[in-house]
């Protein structure tokens, strides 16, 4: 099959400082229009390989991915040119992953993966999609962002009934990427408004019984709230850059009467 032929470029970066934060490896997740993309694009310096059109309201170095051959071909001279970029950020990361599935599918001339027996395309597919994005990894350069939507899911044990919130991302794809991530975030509406009527927006960095979320760095709380006109990716820098900030819990001492 002839791949795309179409010419690629990417944008000219602006002389910023690169902070350590920028090196991690993300994965930020959340409901559409709870500002993913501005969360990360405020750590500034980053590259957007975009499948989303939000991207035009958004003040982004951003190129839109069409298909999967046009990924690898930004991937290829990401690799080779080494531009000084802080971070590369797939935004979403579902739209690309599906545009691999596709890629594959197309190869090996079927509809759907399922379509081969013994898990063959599925197999295929993986190694496709972990080969370019190892190919990131491998140069211990950028750091790596990728934004997911959220979904909900009622789960039932045998002894209780709860919900469950993770990336809506395939778990085929899902479990390569999720071992290499340092931060798993959910960016999420609070329940309250704050003063001038607006939900509240806050990050949660911690797993609950509830809630998909890691943090290896030990640094940050549970969640931090995330106010509509500060720079939200700063914000959560100085939890990281100054454990201390961080506030501590006041423990209960039971006296004796």
């Amino acid at each position: 099959m002839r791949e795309d032929t179409e010419e690629v470029s990417l944008p000219t970066k602006p002389a910023v400082e690169q902070q350590d934060m920028r090196k991690l490896y993300w994965i930020v997740y959340g409901p559409p229009g709870v500002g993913k993309s501005t969360f990360l694009a405020s750590a500034q310096n980053v590259l957007f390989l975009t499948t989303d059109s939000g991207h035009k309201f958004i003040k982004s170095m951003h190129r839109p991915i069409k298909d999967w051959p046009m990924f690898k071909k930004y991937v290829k001279m990401i690799v080779n040119d080494k531009p000084d970029y802080t971070a590369i950020c797939l935004d979403n990361v579902d739209g690309i992953a599906k545009m691999c599935l596709k890629y594959v599918c197309d190869k090996r001339g079927i509809e759907d993966p399922a379509d081969e027996k013994w898990g063959k395309a599925f197999n295929m597919i993986a190694r496709e999609f972990e080969t370019e994005l190892m190919k990131l990894t491998f140069m211990d350069k950028y750091g790596l962002f990728f934004i997911s939507h959220s979904v909900t899911k009622d789960v039932k044990t045998t002894f209780m009934e709860r919900t469950y919130t993770s990336p809506t991302l395939s778990g085929q794809f899902y479990k390569i990427i999720s071992p290499i991530a340092d931060i798993t975030a959910y960016y999420g509406f609070d329940s309250k408004v704050d003063e001038d009527g607006n939900q509240i927006r806050r990050m949660y960095f911690q797993p609950n019984e509830n809630l998909e979320a890691k943090d290896r760095t030990t640094c940050l709380p549970e969640s931090i709230k995330i106010s509509k006109n500060i720079n939200g990716f700063e914000l959560v820098e100085r939890y990281l850059k100054d454990p201390q900030s961080i506030p501590k819990k006041k423990k209960i001492v039971f006296k004796k009467k």
